[in-house]
């Protein structure tokens, strides 16, 4: 049994896996968008034993679209925001 390689839409963002990853499988319902798609993508992601790292790769880079490491492109957005909020705030406590 020979293994393959499965690229992730994304420059850096390689992995080497014998089966095909649930996103490859069915790419559509990961870019589509509205709610019910978006649901049922992050459901699927979250099965996923790749999940973190994909949505470690996904928050380095806003301009991906889709839904990435079970967040869609929203959700990431405010993950980003929350994280340099949260990264002020203990800049300024260091500073006092």
């Amino acid at each position: 049994m020979g293994r393959g390689v499965i690229a992730l839409t994304g420059p850096g963002f390689v992995r080497v896996e014998p089966l095909p990853l649930p996103c490859r499988v069915a790419p559509d319902l990961f870019f589509t968008g509205g709610a019910a798609a978006e649901g049922e993508a992050a459901a699927v992601c979250a099965g996923c034993v790749w999940m973190a790292d994909c949505r470690a790769y996904a928050l380095e880079r806003p301009s991906l679209q889709g839904v990435w490491g079970g967040l869609t492109q929203d959700e990431r957005r405010r993950w980003r925001n929350r994280e340099g909020q949260r990264r002020r705030v203990a800049t300024k406590a260091g500073a006092a």
